[in-house]
């Protein structure tokens, strides 16, 4: 998000930047969100399994 602000924004007070911040998340397709809900139960098995393996 920060990278696509500063690409395509140059906020120059707090409301242009809640501004930009606001559309970033706009921009972001619905589909694109609905993948990464969808991908959570894997990802926090990896992390659950990988803690396993960590030394106490």
């Amino acid at each position: 998000m920060k990278t696509a602000i500063v690409k395509h924004y140059q906020p120059k007070s707090l409301d242009e930047m809640k501004e930009a911040i606001q559309q970033g998340w706009d921009d972001i397709p619905v589909d694109h969100l609905k993948s990464l809900v969808k991908s959570m139960p894997n990802q926090m098995r990896l992390v659950v399994e990988a803690s396993a393996t960590l030394p106490t």
